[in-house]
């Protein structure tokens, strides 16, 4: 059996739904095992939670001059406050990848969230390959990361910001706009959401660094980190760093660690605890 609830009104999420508290998701997934009892992969329910037609996507015209992939649209299943979620993946990935499993969080009590999934251009790497990338990867060196903006950063930047332009001219709020980053993604979310025209409403970023050192003017925007504990690419200590550096000028921000979680790979538990936050991040901003 399959539960929808729905979004209460100005207060926490109750733990029958989402809830940042660890552990009070179980009643989430009730109803949702399998024969031998254990847990259904996170992927599964996670489809299984969403509405018919909740795959309804569409390629948008890509940005002219840059060379980025389709860009996946899930559309919201209220437009009633609608909020825009631009979603970015890690190198050498795509935003197809993500928009599987991630709008389940529509049935979150979120129903109001459309998501855009862009995919970044192939870049050449070394001599032997093509991989997306959003930027160049030089270095993840936090000293070398904030001398200089990487190259291609400020491209994707426009490119990001070309994306949410449509969506605010038709009366959706600036502060009603979040980016959310993997890994590399959440480099270029930050970027952008520092220099958006106007505030939006924050910058989710998942297994991620800050990769440049930060404009002179910049928008003061929510910074809501995610990490896992075990991460052998951006250790959790460099994740701090990132975080101090950020409130050193002057940006608000939160911090979510869990043990066990590598560079984005960790058990199902750890997996609804990360998309319980990331909920509970979004409800709180709404």
């Amino acid at each position: 059996m399959f539960v929808t609830l729905a979004l209460p009104q100005r207060s926490a999420l109750p733990s029958s739904t989402w809830c940042a508290s660890h552990g009070s998701h179980r009643l989430l997934v009730q109803g949702r095992r399998d024969a031998k009892g254990s847990t259904l992969p996170w992927q599964l329910w996670a489809l299984c939670l969403a509405k018919p037609g909740f795959r309804r996507i569409r390629a948008l015209t890509r940005r002219q001059g840059y060379a980025a992939g389709e860009v996946i649209e899930v559309p919201p299943l209220t437009t009633e406050d609608e909020a825009i979620v631009v979603w970015l993946h890690g190198f050498g990935d795509t935003g197809q990848r993500w928009a599987g499993c991630v709008p389940a969080l529509q049935q979150m009590g979120l129903p109001m969230l459309r998501f855009l999934f862009p995919t970044a251009p192939l870049t050449g790497v070394g001599s032997k390959e093509l991989r997306t990338s959003w930027f160049d990867l030089s270095t993840l060196d936090l000293t070398e990361r904030r001398r200089q903006t990487p190259e291609q950063l400020l491209e994707g930047v426009d490119y990001v910001l070309h994306l949410v332009e449509p969506h605010v001219r038709r009366g959706i709020s600036p502060g009603r706009v979040f980016l959310v980053g993997y890994s590399q993604g959440g480099g270029l979310a930050l970027a952008s959401a520092l220099r958006a025209p106007r505030k939006i409403g924050g910058v989710l970023m998942l297994s991620s660094w800050v990769a440049e050192p930060l404009p002179s003017d910049f928008q003061d925007v929510p910074v809501h980190f995610f990490h896992g504990a075990e991460d052998p690419v951006v250790t959790l200590s460099g994740a701090k760093d990132d975080r101090q550096w950020l409130e050193s000028r002057g940006l608000r921000t939160t911090f979510h660690a869990y043990p066990g979680m590598s560079h984005g790979v960790c058990d199902e538990e750890v997996q609804l605890d990360l998309v319980a936050d990331i909920a509970q991040t979004f409800y709180e901003a709404l």
